[in-house]
């Protein structure tokens, strides 16, 4: 399986001293645009990518992740995934 992971933002809702990620890089974007978002999964998938993982900093803190997620679903990629502190998953709201 042809895996690709989309890193959507730097931008994360924790401080967790292990992280990898950590603070964006002078001169890096932040955050992708959900057009950006859109035509990288479209894209990627043209690619032959069938397995798509959305990371982030903390991909939550998109509103259109779910969006993102049916979209990559609708394009055909056979696995999808999402990297996650689970935290705002925990809202109720």
């Amino acid at each position: 399986m042809k895996k690709f992971n989309l890193s959507l933002l730097w931008d994360c809702n924790q401080d967790c001293l292990f992280c990898a990620k950590g603070h964006v890089p002078p001169g890096v974007k932040s955050r992708f645009s959900s057009d950006e978002i859109f035509k990288t999964i479209f894209k990627k998938r043209k690619e032959g990518f069938d397995s798509i993982s959305f990371d982030g900093g903390e991909p939550t803190l998109m509103k259109d992740l779910p969006k993102f997620i049916a979209f990559a679903v609708k394009c055909g990629y056979k696995e999808v995934g999402v990297l996650t502190n689970a935290v705002l998953l925990s809202d109720l709201k």
